[in-house]
């Protein structure tokens, strides 16, 4: 990258947190607290509208055009921008053309002096003005993957991180229920974690009672623990999460299809479990031990079909084993069945979904307790 021409730093994903971040640190770097008042024009980049498009990239290409006071060095943030994104049904020919012009005036490099800094939720690679400001500039991209293991991995070590930071440590089982409970959201996860320190004082070793005093599930995870609740048959403790998000507005259908995928993934554990796939470790906090499998069967686990529950953190694999061990492979299919027969019924419409969700709850609740961890029967 050529010095001279790195005056363009884009900033963008679904994360916040660590885009926001990262372009505090970029623009603390490139103008001091003292100079910003003359240096620096932060320009809100989100238009809802092709008049508020044209507007904000004219702001842009003036701010880009102008010299800073006294010849100075002059930084223009253009921040939280959805212009460079792919709007369904696309902008106007002119704001195109203006999205154009910016990107021609960066490709022909910015005055010396000058410097843009762009933070944006998402920004169509497609598109020239990405490619031109990765070839001339520093361009990050902090997205979150679409499967939940992935997103659990790359959230694990940012946890961790955040709690070396603070001077703070943490048993692989605390970590494990830390992001079980608050979600893999960066900012999230740096906000439960500065009230862990509050609450904390001196001490320096989290425990599973600090999560539990301290940390709020966020809502994906209050969704998490309604189907931690069902499937553990914890009927009143489900009905009350249930009352919670539905307050909260949260989709019904998606809460179905995320109790469906707990299912599934218990009726792979319970398969496993019977055919000796895998060995659960003593204790309540033991992980799960993989043996080596036939090709078969490592094929239809690595597939797309079905999560690899190999890739779960060992604890959390435990957690699911064990809860899979206390259902026979028969009441798991059964509570899949009543699970998918509610789905249908929230498409349709008629019954309310306050009223169908709890239903389904009692009913799941209401199946006969099921084997032993590790037992053999499966029906």
């Amino acid at each position: 990258m050529n010095q001279r021409l790195a005056s363009v730093y884009i900033y963008y994903g679904d994360d916040e947190f660590p885009v926001t971040t990262r372009a505090h640190e970029q623009v603390d770097a490139l103008v001091p607290e003292a100079e910003r008042m003359m240096s620096l024009e932060t320009l809100d980049g989100r238009a809802d509208s092709t008049e508020a498009a044209l507007r904000i990239l004219r702001q842009t290409l003036s701010a880009l055009k102008t010299s800073g006071f006294f010849g100075g060095r002059r930084v223009v943030w253009l921040k939280d921008t959805n212009l460079f994104s792919d709007r369904a049904g696309g902008w106007s020919e002119e704001v195109k053309a203006l999205i154009q012009e910016v990107t021609t005036l960066i490709e022909a490099g910015l005055p010396e002096s000058h410097t843009l800094v762009v933070t944006a939720p998402k920004i169509d690679g497609r598109q020239k003005f990405l490619k031109v400001c990765k070839a001339i500039g520093k361009v990050e991209e902090f997205a979150m993957p679409e499967k939940s293991w992935a997103a659990d991995q790359q959230a694990l070590p940012r946890i961790r991180d955040a709690f070396r930071a603070e001077g703070l440590t943490a048993a692989e089982d605390v970590t494990a229920v830390f992001l079980e409970k608050v979600g893999v959201d960066s900012r999230q996860i740096a906000n439960e974690v500065a009230k862990l320190v509050l609450w904390m004082d001196s001490r320096k070793t989290v425990t599973l009672a600090d999560i539990e005093a301290v940390t709020v599930a966020s809502r994906g995870r209050m969704a998490w623990d309604w189907t931690e609740a069902v499937m553990e048959r914890k009927t009143s403790r489900a009905l009350i999460l249930l009352r919670q998000l539905l307050a909260q507005k949260t989709s019904e259908v998606w809460m179905i299809s995320l109790l469906a995928d707990r299912i599934n993934e218990l009726l792979i554990f319970r398969e496993a479990l019977d055919r000796k796939w895998a060995i659960l470790q003593p204790g309540q906090r033991g992980g799960l031990q993989w043996q080596s499998l036939a090709p078969a069967v490592e094929t239809a686990l690595a597939g797309d079909v079905v999560k690899d529950p190999r890739k779960m953190h060992p604890y959390r694999a435990g957690l699911l084993a064990r809860q899979a061990g206390e259902w026979t492979r028969r009441d798991l299919e059964r509570a899949r069945r009543e699970a998918l027969g509610v789905y249908e019924q929230l498409l349709s419409g008629g019954l309310g979904a306050e009223l169908l969700l709890s239903f389904l709850t009692l009913r799941i609740g209401r199946l006969a307790v099921g084997v032993n961890v590790g037992s053999a029967v499966s029906r």
